[in-house]
C-alpha cells in the first residue's frame, strides 16, 4: 500500500495561504515541509494551529539539520493564540531571501527565538541543548534581507532591555508596531525607531494608544532624521486614538513629510487634521471604517491630486468617486 508521502510531491508549490481553520493543529506534516524547496510565501491567519511543521519522528531520512523552505521570502502569522512553535524539532531555518516577517496576535510564540533560527544551527543532534550564549550569538547575526517587519509590545520590551544588537533586523523599509493592548502600555520611544535607518513606512496596529508620540516635543532639526523622512504613515485598529495632529510636536514634522496617509478602523478619531496644517508631499489619503470621524479639515497641499476614493460607512455620505483634480478641491466637493 502506498502512503501519500510516496505518491504526492509539492516541489513546485510557491505560495500557501490559510485562514479560519479552527480544527487544524499543524500546517504541514514534516514530510510535506521537507519537499517545499520552492515555497516563497506563507500566510496563516485565524487558525487554531499549535505548530507550523509537525514533528518529524516518523519521517524517513529525517535529519534535524535539514533545511526547510530555503526560498522563503514572506512569513505572515496573525491571530493564532495556540501557536507555540514553528517546528518542535528545530531544524535549520536558513532563509537568506526573507524580506517580510510579520507575527501578530500569536501570544504563545516568542518572536526572538524565531529570529534566532534564521541562522544555521551547528550540525548534529544536540542542537536542542544550545546554550543561551550560542542563542545570543545567533541573534547578533541578524536578518539583513528584511524589508517589512512587525514588532509587538513584548518584542519592544526585549529590545529595550539591551540584550540584542541594534542591527539585528538589518535595515527594513517598512515597520509595524503592534499589539500594545494594555491601556497603560508605554509608547515606543523615538530612540528605538532611530535604529531603523532606512525606514520609509511606519504603521501602528491594534493598540490602545490615545495619541502618537505623546511625550515627544518638537525635535531639534537634524536629530530625528529617520522619522522626518518617512514617506508613508498607517494607523490601523487604534480604537482609542482621538486625534492625529498636535501642534508643535514630532508628529507634525512627520505629517508634513509623508506622501501617503492611511487611517483604518479608528472609531474614536473625530478630527483628522487642523486647518492650519500644511502638507509638502501628500499625494494619497485613505480613510476607512472610522465612524467617529465627523470633520475632515482641508489641508494645504503643494502638488497633490486625488486619484482614488474607496467607499466606506462614513457620516459624510460620500459616493465612490474618482478625480485627477487638486485634492483640496476634491475634498471640498466630496464634503459638500
Amino acid at each position: 500500500m502506498d502512503y501519500p508521502r510516496d505518491t504526492l510531491t509539492f516541489e513546485h508549490l510557491r505560495r500557501v495561504k490559510v485562514e479560519n481553520c479552527k480544527s487544524l493543529e499543524n500546517l504541514f506534516p514534516h514530510w510535506v515541509a521537507a519537499s517545499l524547496n520552492r515555497l516563497e510565501k506563507i500566510r496563516v491567519e485565524f487558525c487554531a494551529i499549535k505548530e507550523i511543521v509537525a514533528c518529524g519522528d516518523n519521517t524517513p531520512h529525517f535529519t534535524t539539520g535539514q533545511a526547510l523552505f530555503p526560498q522563503l521570502t514572506s512569513l505572515v502569522f496573525h491571530d493564532m493564540p495556540q501557536l507555540e512553535s514553528f517546528c518542535p524539532d528545530l531544524p535549520t531555518l536558513n532563509w537568506p531571501f526573507l524580506k517580510e516577517l510579520r507575527v501578530t496576535h500569536c501570544d504563545k510564540l516568542n518572536m526572538f527565538p524565531l529570529v534566532a533560527t534564521m541562522n544555521k544551527w551547528p550540525e548534529g543532534d544536540d542542537h536542542q541543548d544550545i546554550s543561551n550564549q550560542e542563542t545570543h550569538s545567533s541573534f547578533e547575526k541578524g536578518i539583513f534581507t528584511l524589508e517589512r517587519l512587525s514588532l509587538v509590545d513584548k518584542d519592544i520590551q526585549m529590545i529595550q532591555n539591551g540584550k540584542f544588537s541594534e542591527d539585528i533586523f538589518g535595515k527594513p523599509k517598512a515597520l509595524t508596531l503592534a499589539c500594545f493592548h494594555d491601556e497603560n502600555a508605554v509608547f515606543p520611544p523615538v530612540s528605538l525607531l532611530q535604529r531603523f535607518r532606512n525606514l520609509q513606512s511606519l504603521e501602528f496596529f491594534c493598540s490602545a494608544f490615545e495619541e502618537l508620540f505623546p511625550d515627544e516635543g518638537l525635535v531639534d532639526e537634524g536629530k530625528c532624521l529617520v522619522l522626518e523622512h518617512l514617506r508613508e504613515l498607517k494607523l490601523s485598529k487604534l480604537h482609542n486614538i482621538k486625534h492625529v495632529w498636535r501642534k508643535d510636536c514630532l508628529l507634525s514634522k512627520i505629517l508634513r513629510s509623508i506622501d501617503k496617509l492611511e487611517v483604518r478602523e479608528c472609531p474614536s478619531l473625530t478630527t483628522l487634521f487642523l486647518a492650519e496644517i500644511s502638507f509638502q508631499n501628500l499625494t494619497e489619503l485613505v480613510v476607512m471604517d472610522s465612524s467617529g470621524l465627523g470633520k475632515l479639515s482641508t489641508p494645504r497641499l503643494s502638488h497633490a491630486s486625488l486619484f482614488r476614493y474607496e467607499y466606506g460607512p462614513y457620516p459624510w455620505n460620500w459616493r465612490k468617486w474618482e478625480s485627477d483634480g487638486d485634492l483640496n478641491v476634491a475634498i471640498q466637493r466630496l464634503s459638500a
